[in-house]
């Protein structure tokens, strides 16, 4: 089975776009896929009260057939730890885990996409790092092109490689006329980390006015695929 594990340096770097993509990508393959989001803050209310995945909402935009899970969603924007608190709730890792090994049996490819960064505290004594390597899951982080992001790039690389993770690389968020910082960024990591950027992806001002293709086609143009994933892939051919 292929999984991959999408966590960013900081906030507001188009994460969701690259998992969407990515999960959309590879079902367009022929990878029977799904996204997971164990941990939705930020969710949104519906007119009914319940609570639903802006993230997965936008993966269903991006691939309408996508099956897609999330074990806790919560109102408040803030790291896990703190929204769970604010809703009397106390996140259960143990949970997180089986309902991911009840997932892996029905897919070839799973997606999960993370929450604000390795350091983000996911209980009081248990980070994003630790539910990474406790799903036993390689890494690949979202980091901005910009230049000015570059410190906070670096300090996620180096937090990764400390803390054990298997981290696959790199992917770079960009907009438009950034094509300078894009070959500045990149070098700096590359030199600073010794960490490859495995691509870069636009991270899009409003998501759901983007055709899906589009989307699709740019994880397929600009991102190494094969290299995230750690294997050569079948139906990768184009």
């Amino acid at each position: 089975m292929l999984e991959l594990y999408v966590t960013e340096t900081e906030k507001n770097t188009g994460k969701i776009v690259f998992s969407a993509g990515l999960a959309g990508t590879m079902q367009a393959l022929g990878y029977y896929t799904t996204l997971y989001k164990p941990i939705q803050t930020g969710a949104a209310v519906t007119k009914d009260n319940l609570l639903k995945s802006r993230d997965l909402e936008f993966m269903k935009y991006v691939d309408s057939y996508m099956e897609t899970f999330s074990t806790y969603l919560f109102k408040s924007d803030s790291s896990p730890v703190i929204a769970a608190a604010l809703e009397g709730v106390e996140i259960d890792v143990d949970l997180i885990y089986q309902d991911y090994m009840a997932f892996s049996k029905n897919f070839e490819c799973i997606v999960t996409d993370g929450t604000l960064g390795l350091s983000t505290p996911i209980t009081r004594k248990f980070l994003e790092a630790d539910l990474v390597k406790n799903l036993s899951l390689p890494v690949v982080l979202v980091a901005p092109a910009e230049s000015v992001s570059i410190n906070n790039t670096i300090m996620a690389i180096q937090q990764a490689q400390n803390s054990g993770v298997a981290l696959r690389g790199v992917v770079l968020s960009t907009s438009a006329g950034l094509v300078d910082e894009e070959s500045m960024t990149i070098r700096l990591i590359q030199e600073y980390t010794g960490v490859k950027v495995k691509g870069i992806f636009n991270k899009l001002k409003d998501e759901f006015e983007v055709n899906p293709n589009d989307i699709i086609a740019n994880i397929i143009t600009d991102v190494d695929i094969q290299d995230l994933f750690g294997v050569p892939i079948a139906k990768l051919k184009f």
